[in-house]
């Protein structure tokens, strides 16, 4: 404690020490009432804090905040929880927005390191709050209804965030409060991406983009647009979704493009490449796997084209296409001389020996193998292996 002691100075540390007054029958950690603190007027006084308790209560709360910080990080939890507890129980006093934001903080503290008590204590009284914007329905939509969503959110209780999310969504629609509804189609995207429940997520991105194209057309709102659909893409690969996830896909290329953003273009097309190949659209997947080639080129992306020649090559083989899958992996070759990326030179020599073997071509498999062997000397990795393949020859 010395050194916390030191670092916050002796005013500090006599404001941070002074012990509240618990009320008779409540744990020092209830969050269920105000506690008396000395900080607080009495409560028999029942008045509103002064401008000067507000700014005494301000500073002890950060006073209180970092000696916690330091309790914790000397793995003295209870005791620094004790101080966090106390800085709830002042932030209640300035008033329901800071409560809800030191209530999802210090509940996000409780949750990583594993203090289950505390982060129920801390969730049931975010639940309490709850009730209170659920009486007063013009509340809703208000600032601190939806932090007390985000606070839900740090404790980890996707569940109560998401049926609160829903039921705020309920009423903005109703309301047609737009900026509302597109805050909490956004938050609930979220809740259910963090939950992986996927299908749930590509539902309300789907809305989202939705809403969106109903506004008018903007450069702002066709990027929007644009990373909705990349999301969608995503969210709905991870649902196994292939149908939507393709479709998505498509469209974010076709408004890239129109965007004029196009090294983002190879990496798209490969996703794209990807969805279809794992459906069986396999003559499609090779054409755009193709088309991501060439933009990489043009945009010398040499790493990507890499990757992308590499995974046409691989679906060329699957596919027994041998003659092209050869033109493919000559190509990438040539890519990773130069790139001066040796590893995969080496790998290369390695893949058109075996593809001129099954296409009858011994000696040409021959010499991909011998330069193979050159290469794997000078980099004294994977001699033996080129040196086996030769001896069948």
């Amino acid at each position: 404690m010395t050194s916390i002691s030191q670092s916050l100075g002796l005013a500090g540390l006599l404001l941070s020490l002074v012990a509240p007054v618990w009320a008779e029958g409540e744990q020092p950690r209830s969050l269920t009432t105000l506690q008396p603190d000395p900080l607080l007027p009495n409560p028999a006084l029942q008045r509103s804090l002064s401008p000067l308790e507000r700014r005494a209560i301000q500073k002890t709360i950060v006073q209180l905040d970092q000696e916690a910080q330091a309790l914790l990080a000397a793995d003295q939890g209870d005791q620094a929880f004790d101080h966090w507890f106390r800085v709830l129980n002042l932030q209640r006093a300035l008033g329901r927005s800071e409560e809800i934001k030191g209530l999802g903080r210090i509940g996000e503290y409780a949750w990583k390191n594993a203090r289950n008590e505390d982060l129920q204590i801390i969730t049931d009284r975010l639940h309490t709050l709850e009730t209170t914007f659920r009486d007063t329905p013009q509340q809703l939509l208000s600032i601190d209804a939806m932090a007390l969503g985000k606070a839900y959110q740090q404790v980890r209780d996707l569940n109560a965030a998401q049926t609160f999310y829903e039921f705020q969504l309920d009423i903005a629609q109703i309301q047609q409060d737009i900026p509302a509804t597109q805050a909490l189609l956004g938050e609930l995207v979220q809740v259910h991406w963090g939950a992986l429940q996927y299908s749930l997520a590509v539902e309300y991105t789907q809305q989202q983009l939705e809403l969106l194209r109903s506004f008018p057309v903007t450069p702002e709102n066709l990027e929007q647009e644009r990373s909705l659909l990349i999301a969608l893409a995503f969210l709905a690969k991870q649902s196994g979704d292939s149908e939507t996830e393709i479709g998505a896909l498509e469209e974010a290329i076709a408004l890239t493009l129109d965007l004029g953003l196009r090294p983002e273009i190879p990496n798209l097309l490969t996703t794209l490449a990807q969805a279809q190949q794992k459906v069986g659209q396999s003559n499609l997947a090779i054409e755009n796997y193709q088309k991501a080639y060439r933009f990489a080129q043009q945009n010398q992306q040499f790493e990507s084209a890499q990757n992308i020649l590499f995974s046409l090559g691989q679906l060329q083989e699957q596919k027994e296409q041998f003659e092209d899958a050869i033109q493919t992996y000559e190509l990438l070759r040539q890519v990773h001389r130069y790139s001066s990326n040796l590893l995969g030179l080496l790998d290369s020599y390695d893949r058109l020996g075996q593809l001129y073997l099954q296409v009858q071509q011994p000696t040409k498999a021959q010499e991909q193998f011998q330069q193979g062997l050159t290469l794997a000397k000078r980099l004294r990795y994977r001699e033996a292996e080129f040196e086996s393949y030769l001896q069948q020859f």
